[in-house]
């Protein structure tokens, strides 16, 4: 008999955004409740340092209001509606915080949680590792930016810290060499069509271990070299789930 295959892992990109709005907890919570592995949502800072959950520097997309996040306080972010764009049928959705998100994590201990600093500064880095360390949670959880500098700042200041980057093209700050940045990463995520084999093969004989983002469509799943990747991030956790089922490579 052949050797089964490993099962892939799938990462919710945002929670769910393919039929709830993007990084709420409703999105969040349906999407654990469907069974993924990895949770992914962004952090920002308010004005007051408040860690919130949202993936744009202003609100224009994703809410009904205008401006910039870093620019209103939590206490004024708590009034913004964060459904409606999405559909008027969730009018009313706040954007999290995050500590309400890791408190909505506590209710899925074996989901992991990928935390997207969006804000690429220290005082982000900072704000964040408190609350994950303050829960017990940083064994849970990969840190991911496209900044380098941040995937710098967090081994070199909380070293058990796992990290996730990108390929070097597609980072800011990138440092190439073998203390470079690719030495801070534990994951690499790579854009659906830049997953090839000899790319991720390089990753591999670094002991970096492999995704690819984002997997919403049939063509885009066939032209991936599923047998080369450990983790799929999709905006649509359903679909993709059964289609791997399908093919075996999910219980």
């Amino acid at each position: 008999m052949p050797t089964p295959k490993p099962p892939i892992q799938v990462m919710a990109h945002r929670g769910w955004p393919s039929t709830y709005p993007e990084n709420t907890l409703l999105g969040f919570e349906k999407a654990l409740e469907l069974g993924v592995e990895i949770l992914e949502f962004d952090v920002r800072l308010t004005s007051d340092k408040v860690p919130v959950i949202i993936h744009d520097a202003t609100l224009d997309r994703t809410t009904t209001a205008s401006g910039e996040v870093g620019a209103i306080t939590a206490a004024e972010l708590r009034r913004v509606d964060a459904g409606s764009r999405k559909d008027p049928s969730f009018a009313g959705l706040p954007v999290p915080t995050l500590a309400e998100t890791l408190d909505l994590a506590d209710r899925f201990p074996a989901a992991t949680l990928n935390v997207e600093l969006k804000d690429a500064t220290e005082e982000n880095c900072a704000r964040t590792m408190e609350a994950l360390l303050e829960r017990g949670l940083l064994q849970r959880c990969v840190l991911t930016s496209f900044d380098a500098r941040i995937l710098h700042h967090l081994k070199d200041h909380w070293p058990g810290v796992r990290t996730q980057g990108f390929p070097g093209e597609n980072m800011s700050h990138f440092q190439a060499g073998p203390s470079g940045t690719y030495s801070k990463m534990d994951f690499v995520g790579f854009p659906a069509s830049a997953a090839t084999p000899a790319r991720i093969a390089e990753f591999r004989a670094l002991g970096i271990i492999p995704g690819a983002w984002c997997v919403d469509t049939v063509e885009t799943l066939e032209a991936l070299p599923l047998d080369e990747l450990e983790i799929l991030t999709t905006n649509n956790p359903p679909w993709l789930i059964q289609t791997l089922r399908e093919k075996g490579r999910r219980p």
